[in-house]
């Protein structure tokens, strides 16, 4: 999987602003504001599925149109 920093990197600047301001002002980094609250969620992450392919997917799938998706299904 090429682009699992590219992953954590987009989370961080589409959905963690708080976390960015909040390490901006302890002198801290947000990355690590981000691993700590991952690390509060127990296994199977209450059913959140995260597919990386955000800039498709190389050997041994070799699909370069991959990308994630979301299902609403309950």
């Amino acid at each position: 999987m090429v682009s699992s920093g590219g992953c954590l990197r987009w989370f961080r600047d589409q959905l963690g602003q708080a976390e960015t301001q909040a390490a901006m002002e302890h002198g801290t980094d947000p990355f690590d504001l981000l691993t700590q609250q991952a690390a509060q969620v127990g296994p199977g992450s209450e059913g959140v599925i995260f597919l990386p392919y955000m800039m498709g997917e190389r050997s041994p799938l070799w699909h370069a149109n991959a990308r994630a998706c979301s299902s609403a299904s309950r």
